[in-house]
């Protein structure tokens, strides 16, 4: 019986041990967003060459761009700084895994892999995939380009990359720039071009070229990830992403109600306003106007 007693009291003496270590490791793990305000510095982890998502100035230093604006406004959510450090997109996830950043931004199209093994943000944005073909040839969803040698962007999505897969018979081709692109597509070495919106915007401004949406996997949502342990921090992310969606939603409410006081206006005075042509994409590209250019940078 007295060594039954010793054997509970020693249990009981290393669960009192080990209980506050082990909560501590799970404060440490659960409390992402207290040690980023702690320290004062948001790490967020882009991937290169992002283009007029994320790029430095002539510096080389400071970092702007669509996608770092957006972090920059988490930071400042937060009250701390923003750190930018740009890796291979193929490295970004093991990146953060490695906790080399708190967060990785970047056109990071979400899939059940992430929703596992990461702490994922709401979407703040959609992915919008183009093929760039010469005029005049037309693949409206991915499952023409079969039998068809077909060119990609190196920044295309893993979703979509899979998707590109599993066309029959498709031959592709990775390009880490789009200087051979308009000569690949004029001598037939390759039918289309797949690539997102910055690349096709300056893409269909080349005249013997056009850009269309096609159609290849599922819709891709964007979302900001964090360590598995990070769903403190992402809930400050997906309170700015809700601010965000909500000022533009105002924005864009206020500009119908004023174009529609403008259209009546001109109705009730019986001139008409001639059509403006819209600025980049080109005539029957369908694009939206041309985005300005990341400086130092070319598409």
């Amino acid at each position: 019986m007295r060594k039954f007693r010793i054997i509970l009291l020693t249990a009981a003496v290393i669960c009192g041990l080990l209980t506050p270590a082990l909560t501590g490791c799970a404060s440490r793990r659960t409390n992402a967003l207290e040690r980023v305000q702690t320290a004062g510095v948001l790490t967020a982890l882009v991937p290169e060459n992002a283009g007029i998502y994320a790029y430095t100035l002539a510096d080389g230093v400071t970092w702007e761009g669509t996608e770092i604006e957006l972090a920059r406004a988490i930071a400042e959510s937060i009250g701390a700084e923003l750190r930018v450090i740009a890796y291979p997109k193929t490295e970004l996830l093991y990146s953060l895994a490695q906790g080399l950043g708190d967060i990785a931004i970047g056109r990071i199209a979400e899939n059940s892999s992430l929703l596992y093994n990461y702490a994922v943000s709401k979407p703040y944005g959609e992915g919008r995939l183009y093929a760039v073909t010469p005029r005049g040839v037309l693949f409206p969803t991915g499952g023409a380009l079969a039998g068809m040698a077909v060119g990609y962007t190196d920044q295309l999505s893993e979703n979509a990359l899979i998707a590109l897969h599993q066309i029959p018979d498709v031959k592709v081709t990775v390009y880490g720039e789009t200087t051979l692109v308009e000569d690949t597509l004029s001598k037939g070495l390759a039918a289309a071009y797949l690539c997102y919106e910055e690349q096709a915007f300056a893409l269909a401004n080349v005249d013997s070229l056009q850009a269309q949406n096609i159609a290849l996997g599922e819709k891709e949502n964007y979302v900001i990830i964090s360590s598995k342990g990070g769903a403190s921090l992402i809930a400050a992310v997906n309170a700015v992403i809700d601010q965000r969606a909500a000022a533009a939603a105002e924005a864009a409410a206020a500009e119908a109600a004023a174009q529609a006081a403008a259209a009546d206006e001109t109705g009730a005075s019986g001139a008409a306003t001639p059509a403006q042509p819209a600025a980049g994409g080109g005539a029957g590209t369908g694009l939206p106007p041309l985005p300005p250019s990341a400086p130092g940078q070319g598409p």
